[in-house]
């Protein structure tokens, strides 16, 4: 194995290739300028959140990177196939056995593709563990997390507003800043219930029956 140096040389210089990656990929497949700042910033803050966690930036930078490549490459397929992106929601919604059942016996090449990146992603986070010799400062790690929140939150809500009500369903979708804008939607779901439910009461009159013929 090379040295400690030599090897905090090469950790570097792949953390930033990787991160680079995914800033092209960002880039190329995020339309809209405010969707794109957004989805950088949300990007950063999970990059600075597991490095401020390990202080391995090559570590945080593969776990990070392949998900947003997962998440983009799930979102296109799910759009390709049943015509509307990934919604994080998605993530609990698809987590039961009679809805997995659906999924093995209609997708099933979809869920081997799936479950095989997420093992050979773990296995290659598991490698740069050991390898990669970086430990950053927490401070500053921690700084950078701050900063890349509020640059999301600034950018948070034009670019809801952007995507529009039905953000998911257009063919032309930004993949990963409509994933990162669901989470809202998803807590919400969580906390209150359903997406769409009815309400317990109205001020609204009852309907008036009809006339007898």
């Amino acid at each position: 194995m090379p040295e400690a140096g030599t090897r905090r040389v090469i950790a570097v210089a792949s953390a930033l290739a990787l991160l680079s990656a995914t800033l092209a990929l960002l880039f190329c497949t995020e339309p809209i300028s405010v969707r794109f700042w957004f989805a950088v910033a949300v990007t950063a803050g999970t990059v600075s959140f597991v490095t401020l966690l390990s202080r391995r930036l090559l570590f945080a930078s593969v776990i990070v990177s392949s998900l947003v490549a997962v998440l983009f490459l799930v979102s296109l397929e799910k759009q390709a196939t049943m015509h509307m992106g990934l919604h994080s929601y998605d993530l609990f919604f698809y987590l039961n056995a009679d809805t997995f059942e659906l999924l093995w016996g209609d997708y099933r090449r979809y869920v081997v593709g799936l479950l095989g990146t997420l093992v050979a992603a773990t296995i290659l986070a598991a490698l740069t563990w050991p390898f990669d010799t970086t430990r950053l400062s927490r401070l500053a790690t921690g700084l950078t997390l701050v900063a890349a929140i509020g640059v999301a939150g600034v950018f948070e809500r034009q670019a809801s507003a952007e995507g529009g009500a039905f953000r998911l369903f257009t063919q032309n979708n930004s993949f990963v800043s409509a994933f990162y804008l669901s989470w809202s939607e998803t807590w919400g779901t969580l906390v209150r219930g359903q997406l769409m439910e009815a309400a317990a009461r109205t001020a609204l009159p009852d309907f008036a029956s009809e006339s007898q013929c």
